[in-house]
């Protein structure tokens, strides 16, 4: 991987960032504070006096008039968000997010108010570190805004996003088990809390074009399988050598998206290179994170089952000093591929409908004389709608596989994940989980875990 916790790193100062650094004391601060301070005044002010309206709109909707918002006729996400990826769904579709508040809670007008909550439970059964007492609570709460300023009739152009993040507990990793692809991924390791995501979005040509800059995840936008986001496993949502800089430790970047063709994307973006989300973003050191990614979705089959495959490259431009070989090396790269596809849909599923078994892979590569887990491959069979009756419940089975370079006696790690997630209402579910590592860290015994895990939209 690009940066591990077990790696000696020597970071170099360019003065790359410096100028970065000197704006962020100068504008970013107070920038952000007005934007925050306009989009709260503007969905107070926006829902109290536009409440009448919004009541007609309703009912011209429920009457069978077109709907005024297009969103509104676009199936919601079948499930609570994990929160691994709750950026991403909200920033698709804020407004059919389910909440257990009142919508006037929920903002209006092009401003949005989302909180989610995460927790889990989870116990070493056999195996790892230990055993004794091995058994431990963790959660995540997630307040997001978003406001799009065109829409709130603010006079800025395009919109912002903040994320902002509280996690407590502890995750069974460092203590009990061992294990280096990290088996859950709400896990922070030190309790935080932090504003993880803050971004500007400004989208061109229709959407053809988009700009992006600010504190960002770079599973956001880049290494994304969208069939691999229900599993707790933190390998199956970004692979261990491209774990940078993501939850819990995001960094700033400029990232811009191309939409080469109707089906083909380009995207190409730029960090500061030692993330810590416990501050703004900016490391002042001059070390960069520059990935490049391609996506193409496609359908096959006579009913039009979707697809779609990625692949990119990270280029980092630190100095690294593997562990058991004393030569500094000057920068380190990483490739990396996933493809996803449903298989087989069920019968009296409709064209938007997602009902049905899908397969994912993903694989990743970075040079082991470099790096300490410097291979990873990893897939899963993934069931939507499988019980009657339970047509928003998901099963799944994935197999995650990271290959070590550290010593003799340390090749590798496997995590093996089976998984039912089932919705007690649109706004809760539950998920019952269950994981086999191993030979955790390359050394440890097998470990057998065990949890349950239940996330809530407020």
């Amino acid at each position: 991987m690009l940066a591990s916790r077990s790696e000696k790193v020597v970071f170099s100062r360019n003065g790359f960032f410096e100028w970065a650094f000197m704006l962020r004391d100068t504008f970013l601060v107070p920038i952000l504070a007005m934007h925050l301070f306009a989009a709260s005044a503007a969905s107070l002010f926006l829902a109290g006096a536009a409440g009448a309206q919004s009541d007609a709109a309703r009912t011209m909707e429920s009457a069978g008039d077109t709907p005024s918002n297009p969103s509104a006729t676009e199936p919601s996400h079948a499930h609570v968000p994990s929160s691994a990826t709750l950026a991403r769904q909200f920033e698709s579709a804020a407004e059919s997010l389910p909440g257990l508040l009142p919508d006037q809670l929920h903002g209006g007008h092009g401003i949005s108010f989302e909180c989610l909550y995460t927790g889990e439970v989870f116990s070493n059964t056999r195996g790892g570190i230990r055993t004794r007492r091995a058994t431990q609570y963790q959660g995540l709460l997630d307040l997001i805004v978003s406001a799009d300023f065109q829409e709130a009739g603010i006079p800025l152009p395009g919109r912002l996003f903040i994320h902002g993040q509280n996690s407590h507990g502890r995750g069974l990793t460092e203590d009990f088990v061992g294990d280096r692809q990290t088996l859950s991924n709400i896990d922070s390791f030190d309790n935080i809390m932090q504003v993880g995501e803050y971004w500007w979005e400004m989208a061109l040509w229709d959407g053809n074009l988009t700009f992006i800059l600010g504190k960002q995840d770079i599973n956001n936008d880049f290494v994304v399988t969208d069939m691999a986001t229900d599993f707790i496993q933190s390998s199956f949502g970004i692979s261990p050598d491209v774990a940078v800089p993501t939850y819990p430790a995001q960094s700033f970047a400029a990232v811009v998206k191309a939409q080469l063709t109707k089906s083909t994307e380009c995207k190409l973006g730029i960090w500061d290179g030692r993330p810590d989300g416990g501050n703004w973003g900016f490391s002042g050191s001059g070390v960069t994170l520059t990935v490049c990614e391609v996506k193409s979705r496609y359908e096959i089959g006579y009913d039009d089952r979707p697809g779609n495959w990625y692949l990119g490259a990270a280029y980092h431009n630190d100095d690294f000093l593997h562990p058991n070989r004393p030569v500094e090396n000057r920068g380190n790269y990483v490739v990396y591929f996933g493809a996803e596809q449903i298989l087989w849909r069920e019968r009296y599923t409709d064209e938007h409908g997602d009902q049905g078994l899908g397969v994912f892979g993903q694989y990743s590569w970075s040079p082991p004389h470099i790096d300490t887990q410097h291979q990873y491959i990893g897939g899963g069979l993934v069931y939507h709608g499988w019980l009657p009756s339970r047509d928003n419940d998901t099963v799944g089975f994935g197999v995650a596989h990271a290959v070590f370079s550290d010593a003799p006696g340390q090749s590798s790690e496997t995590a093996i994940e089976g998984f039912y997630k089932a919705e007690v209402t649109p706004s809760i579910v539950l998920q019952p989980d269950i994981q086999y590592i191993v030979a955790p860290s390359g050394r440890e015994r097998d470990a057998l875990v065990v949890g349950l895990r239940f996330e809530v939209v407020l």
